[in-house]
C-alpha cells in the first residue's frame, strides 16, 4: 500500500503551503510522514509512505493508494475528484506537530476494510 502525503503543492496555479517557507514545510512534512509511517507499519509491514509535493489528479485513481491530505487543501477539490481517489482529510494542525494517531487510525480502519 502506498500512503501519499499531501501538505502543500508546488506547481500550478493553486499553490497552498503550511507556513510559507519552503524548507519549514518540508521539515514538517517529513517529520509527520516518518510518524505516520512508523505508527502505520506496527500492523501493516507492507506501506509506504511518500510526500506528493506536485499533486497530480488528473488521472484515474491508483487503487493501492491513499491520499492523505491537509484539510485546507482538500476543501477546494470538487466532489468528483475527491470520488476518484481514495483520500483521507487530515487536520492542517496535525501535520504541523506531527500528530498521526488520527490519521493513523483512519488509514489502518480503512486498510482493514480491504483485508
Amino acid at each position: 500500500m502506498n500512503i501519499k502525503i499531501v501538505g502543500d503543492i508546488r506547481n500550478g496555479n493553486f499553490q497552498p503551503s503550511l507556513t510559507g517557507n519552503l524548507a519549514v514545510d518540508d521539515a514538517l512534512i517529513d517529520n509527520f510522514s516518518q510518524k505516520l509511517r512508523a505508527k502505520v507499519a506496527d500492523t501493516f509491514h507492507d506501506v509506504r509512505v511518500s510526500v506528493d509535493h506536485f499533486l497530480n489528479l488528473e488521472h484515474q485513481s491508483d487503487s493501492n493508494s491513499i491520499i492523505v491530505i491537509d484539510n485546507d487543501i482538500s476543501k477546494y477539490l470538487d466532489a468528483d475528484t475527491k470520488k476518484m481517489h481514495t483520500m483521507i482529510d487530515v487536520n492542517h494542525t496535525d501535520i504541523l506537530h506531527g500528530t498521526v494517531d488520527s490519521i493513523a487510525k483512519k488509514i489502518t480502519d480503512r486498510l482493514d476494510m480491504n483485508k
